[in-house]
């Protein structure tokens, strides 16, 4: 999953989670809010937390369990 999110342009990225089935689409969610804090480019983490904040206002309903977003 790494590469996958590393080395795609977002959009590419933001059309699979599209059609990603709902088990999926949290383990990507899951991976992005886990390693956004480790990460030590500062480019690939503001893609992240772009990424992150994209897949919450796009599916809010998969996030109703969860607590506030901290970015």
């Amino acid at each position: 999953m790494r590469g996958f999110l590393k080395h795609l342009n977002p959009s590419v990225i933001k059309s699979a989670l599209l059609m990603m089935d709902e088990e999926d689409f949290k383990e990507v969610v899951k991976y992005l809010a886990e390693t956004v804090y480790d990460l030590k480019d500062d480019r690939l983490r503001k893609k992240y937390v772009q990424l992150y904040s994209w897949c919450r206002a796009t599916f809010p309903e998969r996030f109703k369990k969860q607590k506030p977003s901290l970015f």
